[in-house]
């Protein structure tokens, strides 16, 4: 993160999946982008031709719009998914 560009990370519903939210542009959102904490986005997104570790997880967002806001951020997540139960 730099200036006024922020990062942005985000769930994929369907697996559970980790995502990094990049602009078309293929840089962080600004920090004036509409995507905030415990809302659930539609998105349309790629995964990024270009990789860098420790974000192996960056897709590049096309377009999207809002579907709803969650009350209760932890509470959906653990709900969903169990990020303590993997293999290390």
């Amino acid at each position: 993160m730099s200036g006024d560009y922020v990062c942005v990370g985000g769930i994929e519903v369907e697996s559970g999946k980790s995502l990094r939210l990049l602009g078309s542009d293929g840089f962080n959102l600004s920090e004036g982008h509409p995507i905030r904490p415990g809302a659930v986005w539609d998105l349309t997104y790629s995964p990024a031709s270009v990789v860098h570790p420790p974000h192996v997880e960056d897709v590049i967002v096309s377009h999207g719009h809002m579907v709803e806001e969650v009350a209760d951020t932890k509470a959906a997540i653990l709900a969903a998914w169990h990020p303590w139960d993997c293999d290390l």
